[in-house]
């Protein structure tokens, strides 16, 4: 239903961000992680949505990033893990940790994480390990401050064909060598006649 929702900050108050699109204020739901990217209020930003229908509530979860979105779409199809679960381990660690961590089989770790327990702990690898397998790590886009430009520009490149992680690494790598890019038209000209 909603894709993203682009704003400017009305009010901001760990884990609740307001963002103000055309005069409509939407209540979002947001990580730890994406917390500390969201700007000072009145100041403008893009967060992914993720929409939850409860009888009682209509929720909104909100990720700086589509691969924290990702990590979070997973968790939730573990049973025993809802939403409000997924938003604290996403505060508690980033989603590229957590995947290597879950890969790796660190149950004890993931015990530390607020409402996981053994058994939840060892559910969590056993359904999601394999699904984790193929991130990559090294280049994951959550070690980078990808702008919501980048972000836009990132699906650009996947639209036309590009493969993720090689979309991802183009569009770091510009972003660090051309840091006062401020529209999405140029971003993509520019990894155009970079990418690999």
């Amino acid at each position: 239903m909603y894709h993203f929702i682009k704003g400017k900050v009305f009010n901001k108050k760990p884990p609740i961000v307001i963002l103000d699109n055309n005069g409509i204020g939407y209540e979002i739901s947001v990580s730890m992680n994406t917390y500390d990217k969201v700007p000072n209020i009145n100041e403008e930003i893009m967060l992914y949505i993720h929409f939850v229908p409860r009888e009682d509530a209509h929720n909104l979860f909100g990720f700086y990033s589509l691969e924290e979105k990702e990590v979070f779409l997973k968790l939730i199809n573990v049973n025993g893990i809802g939403p409000k679960s997924a938003v604290a381990i996403l505060s508690s660690v980033n989603p590229a940790e957590l995947a290597k961590f879950i890969v790796e089989e660190k149950t004890s770790f993931l015990q530390t994480i607020p409402g996981i327990g053994k058994k939840t702990a060892e559910r969590i690898i056993v359904e999601l390990k394999d699904k984790f397998k193929d991130m990559d790590f090294d280049n994951s886009i959550s070690k980078t401050n990808i702008s919501s430009i980048g972000e836009e520009a990132i699906n650009a490149l996947i639209t036309l064909g590009y493969n993720k992680n090689t979309a991802e690494k183009t569009i770091s790598n510009i972003i660090k060598t051309n840091a006062n890019i401020d529209n999405v038209e140029t971003l993509i000209k520019l990894s155009l006649k970079n990418i690999n």
